[in-house]
């Protein structure tokens, strides 16, 4: 019993002929049907766009091979070739029943994820894990009941039984990650920030595209249930059009000495203010036209940190294309908890996203004290079900062939953000995004 079909008790179906694979599905009108597809003859050379005859349901079982889009351009039967994922067709569309990941990178964002495909995500399923640091490696294989572990995606990509992979390591080798999946036919999730530069950027963009494989990159606000209807409402036009957009992220704990170098990051810009960086031109609808960015050094000392342009405080202001106004602040560390707020003012309302409040409990046990309440200590705490959201839609992407809501073009546009505020506070002045585009890859 296919999940789209009825309650109604159906006689059973026939044995599928050699050949040809079954399917279980719907017509546009909404009515169970059934179908198959000639498969190839052996002496064909590749494959052929099927031709659809209608004929009895096929048993469970039968599978197929996925394509971006959710067209089939290859068919073939279990006892004649193995597949990592199961898949059904409904009409013309193809639906992998189970997606399988490889989750490269056993750090904490890869935690999440792992947790999400593990215990929210039945459509999902974490077939393997890649991290160089055995001991990371064996500790998450543990946790999240995994077996299958590598130390490279090379090693993963020789075994191949999974769909796609959830690139969660450092900024500096996402390009080279994401290109040798997407050569290899794997759709890729990738993680904020997208790349190092547009051109790594566009070479990732690229390799997506000419493989036929989807390049999601790892905005999770979008899917947070609050941004998310904040974002509905300005798009019915609740507030009017929006004329100013303030985001801050004020995160506990240092960044790690390779995400605050310039060396080998774009800093603090872009590893914790990446997701303000997006939601800001998502939330203004408008690209950013001009930025200008304020830096500086409050906590560096305190814990011996020497990095050459090291910086714990940060204020840009942003023109955008629309006529709008746009505001980030960020600090790192930040001592009183984990914070991420946005306001919008319309010409018609304001409205705001986000509390500091961890949770809806107030304590009182001493008058002059008065009221406590917890605050959010982490992001994990704080986005909790935007993970969990955001993994699940990358997770239906794969199944049904649908585009990502977050896109290459998406974390280009961080990255080139980043680099105009980055140029900002080193030459002291606003930088207009068409310097940066036009010297590291143009716009897109």
């Amino acid at each position: 019993m296919e999940p789209d079909q009825s309650g109604c008790a159906r006689r059973a179906l026939p044995t599928a002929q050699a050949g040809r694979v079954r399917h279980l599905g719907r017509s546009p009108g909404g009515r169970p049907r059934g179908g198959t597809v000639q498969r190839p003859s052996r002496g064909s050379q590749g494959y052929h766009q099927p031709r659809w005859r209608p004929r009895p349901a096929a048993p469970r079982g039968s599978r197929c091979l996925p394509e971006a889009g959710g067209t089939l351009r290859a068919v073939a039967t279990c006892a004649r070739r193995r597949f990592p994922s199961g898949c059904r067709v409904t009409g013309r569309r193809l639906f992998v029943e189970r997606v399988r990941i490889c989750l490269v990178g056993a750090g904490r964002a890869g935690k999440v994820h792992a947790n999400s495909l593990t215990r929210h995500l039945p459509a999902g399923e974490l077939a393997c894990i890649v991290d160089p640091v055995q001991s990371a490696l064996d500790a998450a294989g543990a946790e999240y009941g995994v077996s299958l572990r590598f130390k490279s995606l090379d090693e993963a990509l020789a075994w191949g039984r999974f769909d796609a992979v959830v690139i969660t390591t450092p900024t500096f080798t996402h390009r080279s990650l994401t290109v040798l999946a997407a050569e290899a036919g794997k759709h890729v999730f990738v993680e904020k920030p997208m790349a190092l530069s547009l051109v790594e950027c566009d070479e990732m963009i690229a390799a997506a595209a000419r493989n036929g494989v989807h390049l999601q990159v790892g905005f999770m606000r979008r899917f947070d249930p609050e941004f998310a209807a904040a974002y509905e409402q300005i798009q019915g036009g609740r507030i009017g059009r929006p004329m100013i957009v303030k985001s801050l992220t004020h995160g506990p704990g240092l960044p790690p000495a390779w995400a605050r170098d310039l060396r080998t990051s774009n800093g603090m810009l872009a590893e914790v203010n990446s997701h303000d960086w997006d939601c800001v031109r998502w939330l203004a609808g408008s690209d950013p036209e001009r930025v200008y960015v304020e830096v500086a050094n409050f906590k560096g000392a305190a814990h011996q940190v020497d990095t050459p342009h090291f910086y714990d405080n940060v204020l840009a202001t942003i023109r955008f294309a629309s006529g709008a106004l746009g505001s980030i602040s960020g600090v790192c560390p930040c001592e009183y908890g984990y914070d991420a707020r946005v306001e919008i003012v319309g010409e018609r309302g304001i409205m705001q996203i986000g509390d500091m409040r961890g949770q809806a409990v107030l304590v009182c046990t001493d008058r002059n004290q008065g009221l406590v309440t917890p605050i959010y200590r982490t992001w994990p705490e704080r986005f909790t079900w935007a993970y969990i959201r955001e993994m699940e839609h990358f997770v239906e992407c794969v199944r049904t062939g649908r585009p990502p809501a977050v896109t290459g073009a998406d974390g280009r546009w961080a990255v080139a953000s980043v680099l105009a505020g980055t140029r900002s506070f080193l030459e002291g002045r606003p930088v207009r995004l068409e310097e940066v585009l036009a010297a590291d890859g143009g716009e897109r």
